[in-house]
């Protein structure tokens, strides 16, 4: 299976130009994730393991393998601004799988792709694992400070019962970390609606998703989290390069970049070829929603 993807990719740079072209390459390595996602699911590695990805978590990588071609047929179709309302349509059916597999998971930081087998395959009704990290935190703090002062000389203080549960602080936790996730999947879906009533080409989608995907890293770091959660954070914050690549940054900013970088290097014979390739490389892949919402 990475053999025929590789070679679908390799051909990508032969194929003729033009956008049946470009369709029927992109539909080719649509074809092989789907399948690819299929066969990770009903034929694991490990039989005796549990399979990489939850039924839900399936059906998102199965949508996340054919979105781009999605968003080049409906740009053919329906244009450069009709395509937004198929997309927003896409975006809710991937935000409303992903919000059922936060539900599901008992409201853990969903980590990404098939490191997310932990979290999507966790107990419905066990609650999260920042909570109860939190709660075990706090009772040992709570009977700490009781030894404290048993040792100075204050045993009523001493005598004060360590509290069993914390439900108030454990429900607190549970709700931010609610809010910074749903914000974070919904955040696609709102950019597309902006996107499809403002252009690409307005800064108002560009801020609006960038303010959500802020405040959902924002609530998260006030939360305990555990290494792998800490990775998964480290991931959405090198995931902000995407911004970059995104209009109407890309446009203002880095797209000037590359081609003064392109004319300076276009008398040297290997280096001039090498940097007009990239910048025609990048400038396609900044073309798609689907490839710059990082997500």
């Amino acid at each position: 299976m990475q053999l025929l993807e590789s070679v679908v990719q390799s051909a990508a740079y032969l194929a003729p130009e033009g956008e049946r072209a470009d369709l029927l390459l992109e539909a080719a390595s649509a074809l092989l994730g789907v399948v690819g996602v299929v066969n990770s699911v009903l034929l694991p590695c490990d039989p005796h393991a549990p399979p990489p990805r939850s039924t839900l978590a399936a059906c998102v990588a199965v949508i996340h393998q054919v979105e781009t071609l999605v968003e080049m047929g409906a740009e053919r179709g329906l244009g450069a601004q009709g395509k937004w309302s198929l997309l927003a349509a896409v975006e809710a059916l991937k935000a409303a799988l992903r919000l059922a597999i936060l539900r599901r998971s008992g409201a853990h930081i969903l980590l990404h792709d098939a490191a997310a087998s932990k979290a999507l395959t966790a107990f419905p009704g066990s609650t999260s694992s920042a909570a109860e990290r939190t709660g075990r935190t706090l009772r040992a703090l709570a009977t700490f400070r009781a030894a404290r002062a048993r040792s100075a000389g204050y045993p009523l203080a001493a005598a004060l019962p360590v509290p069993p549960s914390l439900p108030a602080q454990l429900q607190r936790l549970r709700v931010t970390l609610l809010a910074a996730e749903s914000l974070r999947i919904l955040r696609p879906l709102a950019y597309c609606l902006a996107a499809g009533r403002y252009g690409r080409a307005s800064w108002r989608p560009w801020l609006l998703s960038l303010s959500m995907d802020l405040a959902s890293g924002t609530l998260l770091q006030r939360l305990p989290q555990n290494r792998e959660e800490q990775e998964e954070l480290h991931r959405r914050r090198t995931l902000l390069v995407y911004y970059l690549l995104s209009s109407p940054a890309y446009g203002a900013g880095v797209q000037p970049v590359l081609r003064a970088c392109e004319r300076a290097a276009a008398p040297l014979p290997f280096f001039g070829v090498l940097l007009e390739k990239m910048r025609e490389t990048v400038d396609g892949v900044s073309h798609f929603h689907s490839l710059t919402t990082s997500l």
